[in-house]
Formats: structure tokens, sequence, C-alpha cells
């Protein structure tokens, strides 16, 4: 089983799409490009329960997540967005969508998992590869319950913090999960689960004795909080978190407006570049025509001292031939030298 492709589409907005490869696919770009929403909308197709909004993502109804089970075999899973009303259920259609079909969806899963039914998606998902009906391991007590896909997403799904991170990849670093990932992680490894443990038996007086620690802890906490109260410093303290609250919002609407600018100055940048790269285009192309222009005048000056030599050599040999005079016209026998017949022809005067 292997993701194909990620589209986000609403009623009011284009369609934007992801294409995921054959292999390991690592999304990259600058910050604030959209890299976690991409990792954030896969794992909530998935079944996970939360979803930052964005802005860019204003409008947006339905996320849809081509998954191939098989080489010939594709469906799309399409969730609404928690922004959009209707039922939150995950819709399986049949074959490959960019956009929701018309029509009513093959099936409906539950995006919550449930260890009683198998009508939900991580049930289905574990189905598909085979994992439906493992058990992991809780604690040390070796409790044991239902594998679900959420925990395996932590290990398809990996965030920039976590890449980051120097806690292992199988471990999210929550220590009352620990055993459960750890578990996770020896199943996916070598495929054996622990549903051969038993969990420990528990002693009849241990539900009294976590009472006990309980009340204590209830007990610590009251006085702590009559200690603060009563203490002179109290109103002092409310002051100083009311001072900070309203600095710290203050602070968020400067880096709010800082960022609406940064963005502003970004597209004000992108169209500056894209202006230059036309006019250095435009310029190149400039360039090419006035060397060819300059190439064609070349040739064409070459040609006009052509035809002048031509005419000078020409109007000589009109001088020295005994032929059809070159200027009038006139036979041989009809010519007179020098009679100034020939410099009257050629329009000069005499004394010049």
């Amino acid at each position: 089983m292997r993701l194909t492709h990620l589209s986000a589409t609403g009623p009011n907005v284009p369609g934007s799409t992801v294409e995921f490869g054959a292999g390991l696919t690592v999304i990259h770009g600058a910050s604030d490009t959209g890299k976690t929403y991409i990792a954030q909308a896969i794992d909530f197709v998935l079944g996970a329960s939360k979803l930052k909004q964005v802005r860019e993502a204003d409008g947006c109804t339905h996320l849809l997540l081509g998954v191939a089970l098989t080489e010939d075999l594709s469906i799309t899973l399409v969730r609404r967005t928690p922004n959009s009303p209707g039922r939150d259920q995950i819709a399986v259609y049949p074959g490959r969508h960019l956009t929701v079909p018309v029509g009513q969806a093959e099936f409906y899963l539950s995006p919550k998992h449930n260890a009683r039914n198998t009508t939900n998606i991580s049930r289905y998902l574990l189905e598909q590869i085979g994992l439906d009906g493992k058990f992991v391991r809780q604690n040390a007590r070796n409790d044991i319950r239902l594998l679900s896909f959420r925990d395996l997403a932590g290990l398809c799904i990996i965030h920039e913090t976590e890449m980051q991170s120097e806690m292992p990849p199988a471990l999210s670093g929550q220590y009352v999960k620990a055993t459960t990932e750890k578990s996770v992680f020896k199943l996916m490894v070598d495929g054996r689960d622990d549903s051969d443990l038993r969990g420990q038996q528990v002693s009849p007086d241990e539900p009294k004795i976590s009472r006990g620690k309980v009340e204590l802890v209830d007990q610590l906490i009251g006085e702590l909080r009559q200690r603060v109260d009563g203490s002179q410093y109290s109103r002092e303290l409310e002051i100083q978190h009311e001072r900070v609250v309203g600095a710290i919002a203050q602070l968020s609407e400067s880096v709010e407006a800082a960022v609406h600018e940064r963005d502003a100055l970004l597209q004000r940048r992108d169209e500056a570049q894209a202006r230059v790269n036309a006019d250095r285009s435009r310029l190149a192309e400039i360039g090419e025509l006035l060397a060819r222009f300059t190439l064609l005048r070349e040739q064409y000056e070459s040609d006009l001292d052509r035809l002048d030599m031509v005419q000078e050599v020409g109007d000589l040999l009109g001088y020295f031939d005994r032929w059809v005079c070159v200027f009038c016209g006139a036979a041989v026998e009809d010519q007179h030298p020098p009679t100034g017949h020939v410099i009257s022809e050629m329009g000069v005067a005499p004394w010049e």
C-alpha cells in the first residue's frame, strides 16, 4: 500500500494537488510554504482528530488522498475539512480522483479507531496491510491492546521537527507511550505482536492505594493553593501576569503584521524578478536583431561600393574606347573629337 496524491478542493476555489512518487517522498521548500500542512492533511485523512487551518486553505471543504492498495487497485479517501459542515466520515471511492466524485461512495468509515468493529479507517487500513488483529504491549504490567493505525502513522509521516530531534525515530518522546511505541516498532521489524503476553494480577489493595495517592496529591495541591491565595504577592503576580499576557498579545500582533508585510514584499520581489527576466529576454532578442541588421547594413554598403566601382570603371572605359558614345549614343563615325562633345555631354564647364 502506498499514497499516490493529496488534493484539496472546494466549490469556490481552484483545486490543488500534490503528487507522490513510488518510493520515499520528501516534501521540501522555504518556510511557510505548506510543508507542515501537507503532512498534517495526510494524517487527518488517515484518522487524526485535528488539522490546523491555514489561510491558504480557506474555502477548501474536502481533502482527497489517493491510495494504491496493489499495482492494479486504487482507492481515494475523502474527508471533510474541520471547518466544513457535514458529518465527519471518511468516504471511500474506487479509483483515482482529484475532485469529489458525483454520487455515493462505495462505503463510509469512521475516523476514530474502535476495537469492537471494523467500520473505521484504522481497522480498514490495518486489514489492507495484514496487521488487523495484532496486539501491542501497553505498560510494564504486560497489559496489551489491539493495534491501531494511529500507532503506525508516526512511522509513516515524519514532520520536520522529528527529523531534527535527537529522539530515535520510533519514539515520540512521551514517556507514557514509550512501551507501546517500542512494541509497535518490534512488530514492524520482526512481524511478531504481543498477543501471547498476559498482564500481571492486580492486588485487591492496589485501587485503595491508588485512591490514597490521589487524595494525598489533592491535599498537597489544596495546601499550595491556599498558600498562594493568601500570599501578599498574589495580587502583584496577577498584575504581572496580565502585563505579560498583554505584552504577548501585542507582540503577536506585531509578528502577524510583520508576516503580512513580509508576504507583500515577497510578492513584490517575485513580480519585480518576473519583470527583470522578461526585460532580459527582450534585451537579448533586440541584441540579436541589432546584430542581424548590422550585418545586413554592412552587406548593403559593400554592394553599394561595388556598384560605385562598376560605374566609375564604365565612365573610364567610355573615355578610352572608340565605340558607341556612352553619353549621347552617337556612333563612331559621328564622333568628331576634340570638339568638346564628351565634355559638354558630361555637363562639365571647359574651365573646370
